[in-house]
């Protein structure tokens, strides 16, 4: 797959993506670099995709980790291109920020499939 080819299947634009970073080889650099960035897992460890129900309540301090997390997540899908990741990315931020643990866990579903998405498609790239 190409890196074109990438943001197309992604919902991304590359030529907005092109004329960020100048080149495609630069491009593809920051692209490698995702896989490596912790920001989702910081997420996912607080709203695990296998959460029994009752959910334990989240303290204070866990939120505002999980905040953060989410919030650099979504900076860096807006600086890379990553359109679906990005909304999913601000949806869940924005819950974060209000504390809303129900509307996070709600919210959580569609994150983790943007972020597959983006994580299957960054390993078919050639």
């Amino acid at each position: 797959m190409t890196i074109r080819e990438f943001y197309e299947c992604t919902g991304g634009n590359y030529e907005e993506v092109l004329a960020r970073f100048l080149s495609e080889e630069r491009t593809a650099r920051f692209l490698h670099m995702f896989p490596k960035d912790p920001s989702f897992d910081g997420v996912e460890a607080v709203f695990p995709e296998k959460a029994e129900e009752p959910f334990e309540e989240v303290s204070e301090a866990v939120l505002r980790e999980a905040f953060r997390a989410a919030h650099t997540l979504k900076g860096v899908c807006l600086n890379l291109g990553f359109k679906r990741l990005y909304a999913s990315a601000s949806a869940v931020t924005e819950a974060l920020r209000e504390a809303d643990v129900r509307q996070t866990r709600a919210l959580m579903p569609a994150l983790r499939r943007d972020y597959r998405e983006v994580m299957e498609a960054l390993r078919q790239i050639g």
